[in-house]
């Protein structure tokens, strides 16, 4: 986490917070193309050719990575539109295309790297990708509810927002956003299936607790909330 408080973005207005920026439209339309690609060759799709396979594989691999490693500025933006896998699984997705890329795609070893992809449900991962972030026609994106979330914010720079909540982070981002040039950004998030024990954890660990406003979590429950210096 200390990277992303260190490295802050240079002569970049703030219009969002760190995580939750929109993609770049050159970052997407590559993503896109890339995932196109992907999918055609896994499928078998007939004219997909290895420099395009190679070049795919290479910007998907930097996708899985900034997700893994929570790095850039639209990283639960672009986690989202995956589908939200957990870091390990994007790391894990992200040594197996690092791999692939220097392979033959004909070769034995990227079969067994190409079955080891489907197992972690890859091509359903780009699938959504491509779906949620169609210009035509977008398929809303679904973000499960609960979680734990690391939130942060440069006109406090020294001070980190750590809780659980029934909603998602970007509910509460949108709620502490509302004060005049707030700008929250998320740090980590944790998909947790008991939102309430979580809380009670966090609340134990730093032995004081705020309730949210209502609206800050959807389907009510409670919202811990704590800030802690860095």
């Amino acid at each position: 986490m200390s990277i992303r408080l260190m490295i802050a973005p240079n002569n970049f207005p703030y219009t969002h917070g760190w995580g939750v920026y929109p993609q770049l439209t050159t970052e997407l339309g590559k993503r896109r193309r890339s995932a196109k690609t992907m999918l055609g060759f896994i499928d078998g799709t007939p004219g997909v050719k290895p420099s395009d396979w190679r070049y795919s594989a290479l910007i998907l691999e930097g996708a899985f990575k900034s997700v893994a490693g929570e790095s850039s500025r639209d990283w639960f933006t672009l986690c989202n539109h995956l589908g939200q896998p957990s870091r390990a699984l994007a790391h894990e997705i992200f040594e197996h295309l690092q791999t692939l890329k220097e392979l033959d795609p004909r070769s034995s070893d990227a079969g067994r790297i190409f079955r080891m992809l489907e197992d972690l449900a890859l091509p359903d991962m780009l699938q959504y990708f491509r779906e949620t972030t169609s210009a035509e026609d977008p398929r809303p994106v679904d973000i499960r509810e609960g979680w734990c979330h690391v939130l942060w914010s440069h006109e406090t720079p020294d001070r980190l927002l750590v809780g659980a909540v029934h909603g998602t982070p970007t509910e509460v981002v949108s709620v502490l956003d509302r004060s005049p040039g707030a700008r929250h950004g998320v740090l980590a998030a944790w998909y947790v299936e008991d939102p309430d024990w979580a809380a009670s954890q966090i609340a134990r660990t730093f032995e004081k607790s705020r309730p949210a406003r209502p609206d800050a979590a959807s389907g009510g429950g409670r919202d811990c909330r704590h800030q802690a210096a860095h």
